[in-house]
């Protein structure tokens, strides 16, 4: 009797650690994947702008991530045909920057789309220097794109190099307006997109929103 239960005990112990080793190498023990979650892979948009960045700007703003902008970005940018294979293997093609002013292209079609999921603030349009109407939040948001053969850092750093160029200064991100102390954030996103009849062919889809607070003062 004593002799069947050691030999019970030690079957049990030499299952415990097989299901153990099992448990190691990442299999469940129907021989699936391990239902571990994915580490997500982390954006540094916001680090590679602010390295653009002057010290003078720096006193304006500096760049931050917005999980809504990202979750808004990536929501457009995966709208089936919005941009399309040709535009997207045409970018890969290029090595420079595409704002929304250059003719038929990514920008312009991300750029009202994204505007149409921000339809609860209030837009700036002929920029911060205008008089608030109310106290508040004023936003403006740019998109940009650029060949996805760069790294997400060469991408984030040249975009924002074409975009602080129509300049980053106190005339036209002033500190009062009309009786209104103003404040500004500027917030990054980058998303990349692939053609999906040549997945190896991509772009760098950028947008920059800049809030301004202002306050009557």
């Amino acid at each position: 009797m004593k002799l069947k239960k050691i030999a019970s005990l030690a079957l049990a112990g030499i299952m415990a650690v097989s299901m153990l080793a099992g448990c190691k190498d990442g299999t469940t023990e129907d021989g699936g994947a391990s239902s571990q979650p994915e580490t997500p892979v982390v954006s540094n948009a916001a680090e590679y702008a602010n390295y653009m960045l002057s010290g003078p700007e720096k006193n304006i703003f500096t760049f931050s991530s917005n999980s809504d902008l990202d979750a808004k970005l990536k929501k457009v940018v995966e709208k089936v045909d919005l941009i399309g294979d040709t535009l997207i293997e045409n970018a890969y093609k290029t090595n420079y920057v595409v704002g929304e002013t250059a003719g038929s292209n990514i920008p312009q079609k991300v750029g009202p789309e994204l505007d149409k999921e921000f339809s609860n603030k209030v837009f700036v349009t002929t920029g911060f220097n205008t008089v608030p109407s109310v106290s508040g939040d004023r936003i403006a948001i740019d998109t940009y794109a650029v060949s996805g053969k760069l790294s997400e850092e060469d991408a984030v750093k040249s975009i924002v190099k074409t975009w602080a160029g129509t300049s980053i200064n106190t005339t036209t991100y002033p500190s009062s307006v009309s009786g209104y102390d103003c404040d500004y954030k500027a917030e990054i996103s980058a998303v990349n997109v692939a053609s999906r009849q040549h997945p190896d062919q991509s772009v760098w889809v950028v947008a920059i929103m800049v809030t301004q607070t202002s306050v009557q003062s």
